[in-house]
């Protein structure tokens, strides 16, 4: 991907390599990336289904593979990217107001669908999959709720088709990893060390590795950890050519850890630079849009260990400080919604 990308890019535009090799590394069953030169990031998605009548013709074959037909939900995404104001948080570190305090009314008479996630089963409401169908065909679930209230949308609401619901929507993929004990329990490790550890060259990337960050003060309460520019500009610049778009802020994120009393992170969440201009903010409780022609958006991690699941919790990041009460939600109605 990166020789296609270095080969073929217009050097006016912004790279499309991924911010971190750990965006490859954590692809799932189910899942793509999409790299777009209307998108200064790749993005992570679901993969999409063909919506061809059985009678239409296939798409023309090219040689990079064959053109898949796009969703309107997808064209929605990218269309929903493309607007946004700079935020107090995302560029100084200030925490946001706390959310207001909404009073969910309950779907009445919303049928439940099960869902299986490894060994375990649960029951969810029907408007709370993705797509208000149930699991995907090949097992994965993708649940979506709404911040603040953190409930399901109305039966038969399309978060696609409006702004507001589009931006305050949170995507949540549960899944039962493949993994020995020791595998799982370090498995947050992943996303912000190499993957081999003791690959010399992989440790001396300083957007892949901890210790080479500059680590900050305590916020809501994880601890930060940002990119150092200083470190990124030589070691790119050497890698690939001098200045290298490489080390910008818009391919190295800024990382966000709690760390469990053994020394294994317990919570990683990966957002947008806090140096990129953000175009969401918080009006009167909920996720505005501003001017700026972007939105800078976080990947929260975390482990179930009870039940031996993982949980990937998507979201804008002008919300971020909400992450506590959106993984004691998540955890809450696992507890509640599984099948005993």
């Amino acid at each position: 991907m990166k020789q296609f990308v270095a080969a073929h890019r217009d050097d006016g535009h912004l790279a499309s390599t991924p911010a971190s090799p750990t965006g490859l590394m954590s692809l799932r069953a189910g899942e793509q990336i999409v790299v777009t030169p209307s998108v200064p990031t790749p993005v992570i998605c679901r993969t999409l289904t063909s919506s061809r009548k059985p009678n239409t013709p296939p798409p023309q074959t090219i040689d990079q593979g064959e053109a898949m037909p796009v969703s309107k939900s997808l064209i929605a995404f990218f269309s929903a990217l493309a607007a946004g104001a700079p935020n107090a948080e995302s560029i100084s570190g200030t925490s946001a107001p706390p959310p207001v305090s909404t009073a969910a009314s309950p779907a009445a008479h919303v049928p439940l669908v099960e869902a299986k996630i490894g060994k375990h089963r649960f029951m969810f409401p029907k408007n709370m999959y993705y797509q208000q169908v149930g699991p995907d065909r090949d097992g994965g679930v993708m649940l979506i709720v709404r911040w603040p209230t953190l409930q399901p949308y109305p039966p038969g609401v399309d978060y696609h088709h409006d702004n507001l619901d589009f931006i305050s929507h949170i995507s949540i993929d549960i899944s039962e990893p493949n993994l020995s004990d020791a595998e799982y329990r370090t498995l947050l490790r992943r996303y912000i060390e190499p993957l081999n550890p003791d690959d010399k060259a992989a440790r001396a990337d300083p957007s892949r590795n901890l210790d080479l960050r500059i680590k900050g003060e305590p916020r809501f309460g994880l601890i930060p950890y940002f990119a150092d520019f200083d470190k990124l500009k030589p070691y790119f610049d050497n890698l690939y050519k001098p200045g290298s778009p490489a080390s910008r802020p818009e391919h190295n994120d800024d990382w966000f850890v709690r760390w469990g009393t053994d020394g294994v992170p317990t919570t990683v969440i990966i957002c947008s630079s806090r140096l990129i201009p953000d175009g969401a903010s918080i009006q009167s409780g909920v996720i505005v849009d501003g001017t700026d022609a972007r939105r800078s958006s976080c990947q929260h991690s975390f482990l179930v260990p009870e039940l031996r699941l993982v949980v990937h919790v998507t979201y804008l990041r002008v919300i971020v400080y909400d992450w506590q009460r959106i993984e004691s939600e998540v955890r809450t109605m696992l507890e509640t919604r599984r099948v005993k």
